[in-house]
């Protein structure tokens, strides 16, 4: 369902490429840019007209489809199927919309834009995602989580010892070494404390 989104929030987005940004002349700034919610919360949109160009009106659509209009002289209206969940407030140059009791299927790009008068230009903001995820769906990813931390738990542990495993060959080597070079050396200094007796033998038989 994420990626049919994506590619439907995509296609759109290149649909009203020819829309001026917020910062642009003759934008609409609209806020916020990506909200995510749970099916059946709500979402504010807020646009607001940034130049003082003379505007008919403001419209608010979702993929092609006007779902709010709002006139110069600030008369509403709105779609059939939003009109038991869609709170307008404000004046056609800055309004604020409240979509309320979401849906999985109300996750769409909601757009402001405007028709400036006399002239041939569109007023447009910048677009705001909407993502509407299920309750089932939050429990199943945060059972996803729990799966992926218990199998990379191994894997992160295996990568650990494959990584201190040469560390520990290499100070078992040492310590192998420096034992063998005590066993050499060992030898010679018996040898040589053998022999002082002898010494001291033959040199008092030689007086």
């Amino acid at each position: 369902m994420l990626l049919f989104f994506l590619l439907h929030v995509c296609s759109y987005s290149l649909a009203s490429a020819n829309c001026f940004s917020e910062n642009a002349e003759g934008g609409i700034m609209q806020t916020p840019k990506f909200a995510a919610v749970q099916a059946g919360g709500s979402v504010n949109i807020s646009c607001q007209v940034t130049v003082e160009d003379e505007i008919h009106g403001v419209t608010l659509s979702r993929h092609f489809r006007r779902i709010m209009y709002i006139n110069s002289k600030n008369i509403t209206s709105r779609e059939s199927d939003y009109k038991q969940r869609m709170l307008v407030s404000g004046s056609s140059r800055n309004f604020t919309v409240m979509l309320t009791d979401l849906s999985e299927s109300d996750s769409d790009i909601y757009l402001c834009d405007a028709p400036v008068q006399n002239n041939q230009k569109k007023l447009c903001g910048n677009g705001t995602i909407i993502f509407v995820h299920s309750a089932d769906e939050c429990r199943s990813t945060s059972k996803e989580q729990e799966q992926s931390r218990e199998y990379l738990l191994p894997i992160v542990l295996a990568v650990i010892a494959f990584l201190c495993l040469p560390l520990l060959l290499l100070a078992i080597y040492k310590i192998y070494k420096e034992l063998q070079m005590k066993n050499h050396k060992q030898p010679l200094n018996s040898v040589y404390e053998d022999m002082r007796p002898n010494l001291r033998r033959n040199t008092m038989s030689n007086t």
